[in-house]
C-alpha cells in the first residue's frame, strides 16, 4: 500500500470519527428549539443529498472506466427502492408529526 493511500485512509478515518462523534452534538443543539420532526428529516435529507450524489457520481464514473456501466433496468430498480424508502419514511414522519402535535 503506497504512503499516499496511507495517508489518505486515516484522514477519512478521522474525519468519519470526527462526523459521527460531532452529530450528537448538533442534534442536541438543533432540539433546543424544539422544532417538528418533519424539519429534522428534510434539514437531515438536505445534509445528505450531496454526500449520495458524489458517491453515485463516483462509482458510475469507476464503471464506466471499467467499462461496466449498469444497464437502465439496475438502475430502475435503484430508483424504485429509493421512492419506496422515501414513501416509507413521509408515512414515518406523518405519525411523528401527529405524536408531536399532540405532545406539544
Amino acid at each position: 500500500m503506497g504512503r499516499r493511500r496511507l495517508i489518505a485512509g486515516f484522514v477519512l478515518a478521522a474525519s468519519g470519527a470526527t462526523l459521527f462523534a460531532s452529530k450528537a452534538i448538533l442534534v442536541k443543539l438543533a432540539y433546543v428549539e424544539r422544532p417538528d420532526p418533519l424539519l429534522m428529516l428534510v434539514w437531515r435529507m438536505i445534509f445528505a443529498l450531496p454526500f449520495f450524489i458524489g458517491a453515485g457520481a463516483l462509482t458510475l464514473v469507476r464503471a464506466k472506466s471499467a467499462g461496466r456501466l449498469p444497464s437502465g433496468r439496475s438502475l430502475l430498480r435503484a430508483a424504485a427502492i429509493g421512492l419506496v424508502g422515501y414513501y416509507r419514511s413521509e408515512e414515518h414522519t406523518s405519525e411523528l408529526q401527529s405524536h408531536h402535535d399532540l405532545v406539544c
